[in-house]
């Protein structure tokens, strides 16, 4: 269900409401103003380097709010890029949990959703792709290691890649993208990330071991094949 947080009392504050302008210099009776009503806002990227904090993310999510349609992959990415923010900006949005990594969702929209996640070391996400959504992170705090996933002719998904994401760095994923978020850091290295996702996740989907190439590991160390010997 779709929810609205304020980061300090938990009702959607203005800002997270989109706002529509529309300015007439025509006779309201007028075949020009009936013209530039139906012409839709023009909403330019948001600004190299947004102002630090909250003030920076509330910018962004006006200018996010504005738009018509799902957020174009390039602006989720030069977006999060702009922003200049710490833990210290989110920390009550910021909240751990020893058994697995925590999600809070910040902002709920028609068009796209932020979430804040949190991960002590050795958490992370089940293998997941995105459904239809294009996804960004941003690390905030501490490393993500983000471990990619490729079909094969087996049927089975398989590592492909991995990379370690330090903070500030962004990461930007498309729709069908099979990945995994972990935190590979130290005991006592958190780490912090910004979410976005647009449209918001509807008909995403995580992955069983079991359509992984691991799915028979531990039975093969339960009961080894055994050698046989055939001399030539």
């Amino acid at each position: 269900m779709s929810t609205r947080h304020n980061f300090q009392t938990g009702h959607a504050p203005s800002w997270f409401r989109p706002r529509i302008v529309r300015t007439f210099d025509a006779p309201p009776d007028s075949p020009e103003h009936e013209e530039r009503e139906r012409e839709p806002e023009r909403v330019g990227r948001p600004a190299t380097v947004l102002a630090e904090g909250r003030t920076g993310l509330h910018a962004l999510l006006k200018t996010w709010d504005r738009l018509a349609g799902p957020i174009p992959e390039d602006w989720i990415r030069d977006g999060l890029r702009s922003l200049r923010i710490d833990r210290d900006a989110l920390w009550d949005c910021v909240h751990f949990h020893e058994r697995t990594y925590q999600r809070t969702r910040i902002h709920a929209g028609d068009q796209y959703e932020v979430l804040v996640l949190c991960w002590r070391p050795g958490q992370g996400s089940p293998i997941h792709d995105h459904g239809g959504s294009t996804s960004g992170v941003l690390v905030v705090e501490g490393v993500a290691t983000e471990i990619a996933f490729m079909a094969t002719a087996c049927d089975r998904l398989a590592p492909s890649r991995s990379q370690r994401v330090h903070a500030g760095a962004v990461v930007v994923s498309r729709a069908r993208d099979v990945r995994q978020i972990t935190n590979l850091e130290p005991p006592g290295t958190n780490l912090v990330s910004l979410h976005v996702y647009s449209p918001p996740l509807t008909g995403h989907r995580c992955y069983r071991l079991s359509e992984t190439i691991f799915a028979d590991h531990d039975a093969l160390l339960d009961d080894p094949p055994v050698t046989r010997s055939a001399p030539l």
